[in-house]
């Protein structure tokens, strides 16, 4: 009898949050965007004759459900919580965090990717770069600081760098991995600090013998709070990131330029800082081409910057040793009309690929 009273118990008990979640759905007003997880959610799908009876309807009416649900943060985080502090899993979808850094497994190597980067990069020296000054460097994403020690899989990053070597024989390597440590990337997030990274703007400049002024200091700005890409994917209760930028005499008198529209806009998009992502103020975020230009420079060198999303907030400490840096973003320009925009002469050149664009690195053409 007892046994028979729990059951029923347990049953009413789901039926009534299954029936409370169905009434909160039916009055809730749906939600068109996850600043958590950084994506639009799936709104109530329009029913057709063709949707209904091929049965793609159903399956949006299920994936909006899931979006749309009710304290859908609530319950991610608990799941998170749930499987990481109860039952003592290692990572949620691929994410693990240690001292409060969340980390996203990237593994294993991918060789023919590597392949692929080498080959791109060669084919691109081949059709404009000949004869320049063209050197390549490799930003290590943060389980190259901690993984191995921690028991987490890994990319084998020796033979990232050695198969790279290979295949940019034409090209001076600039090796970075030893200028580095975790403390210099975000804990929320993957990318570099821009205040930790002013040393290796220096490094690089002296690499591609540049002068870098010591009598220019930065001034710092701090904007919190900051929850990278990787805070609402985790879905746990982090302390936020502070994110900082650097200005100072020669930042603040110059500008960035769009060649594709003629457009200019500031250096750094301030605009951005209220927005989904943050990290868009250096730069103002993805473009195909970003002119940066110091119309009072010392200097008449010129860089043509090869890069991705670390070297949005690199750039402008480069600004030190360049009258003008060109920034290329691969991910959204076709190599085939880089003369379109540039006008390939005596610049230096500098190719700055992070290890996970590399390992994925169909996505640069």
């Amino acid at each position: 009898m007892f046994a028979r009273i729990k059951h029923l118990s347990v049953l009413i008990v789901f039926a009534t949050a299954l029936f409370l979640g169905m009434v909160l759905n039916l009055v809730s007003a749906d939600q068109e965007y996850s600043e958590d997880e950084r994506r639009r959610l799936k709104q109530f799908p329009v029913p057709s004759f063709e949707n209904i009876t091929d049965g793609e309807y159903f399956q949006s009416l299920e994936a909006y459900s899931l979006d749309q649900f009710p304290y859908r943060e609530a319950f991610r985080s608990v799941n998170a919580m749930t499987r990481l502090k109860l039952f003592n899993q290692t990572d949620v979808n691929g994410l693990y965090i240690i001292e409060e850094s969340v980390y996203r497994m990237r593994y294993p190597l991918n060789e023919s990717s590597i392949d692929h980067a080498g080959s791109l990069i060669s084919s691109i020296y081949a059709d404009y770069l000949q004869g320049m000054d063209v050197h390549f460097s490799i930003v290590p994403d943060k389980n190259y600081f901690v993984a191995e020690e921690h028991g987490y899989p890994h990319m084998d990053y020796g033979a990232l760098e050695t198969t790279l070597q290979d295949a940019l024989k034409n090209m001076s390597y600039i090796p970075l991995f030893d200028k580095l440590d975790i403390d210099d990337y975000y804990r929320t997030d993957h990318h570099w600090r821009q205040e930790r990274v002013v040393d290796v703007a220096e490094y690089f400049l002296e690499s591609l013998d540049r002068e870098y002024p010591k009598q220019n200091p930065y001034e710092f700005h701090n904007h919190s709070p900051f929850r990278g890409s990787y805070y609402g994917h985790v879905a746990m209760p982090l302390e936020p990131d502070t994110l900082t930028y650097l200005t100072n005499d020669t930042i603040a008198r110059s500008y960035a330029r769009n060649p594709v529209d003629d457009t200019i806009r500031h250096v750094y998009q301030k605009s951005a800082l209220k927005g989904v992502d943050s990290y868009d103020v250096f730069l103002g975020g993805a473009h195909p081409f970003t002119e940066l230009i110091d119309p009072k420079s010392d200097s008449d060198e010129e860089l043509i910057l090869f890069g991705d999303s670390y070297a949005n907030s690199l750039a402008p400490l480069l600004l030190e040793g360049y009258s003008k840096i060109t920034f290329v973003d691969l991910r959204h320009v076709s190599p085939n009309i880089l003369d379109q925009y540039i006008d390939f002469s005596d610049q230096d050149v500098l190719f700055l690929y992070s290890t996970s664009i590399l390992n994925d690195s169909w996505m640069l053409d």
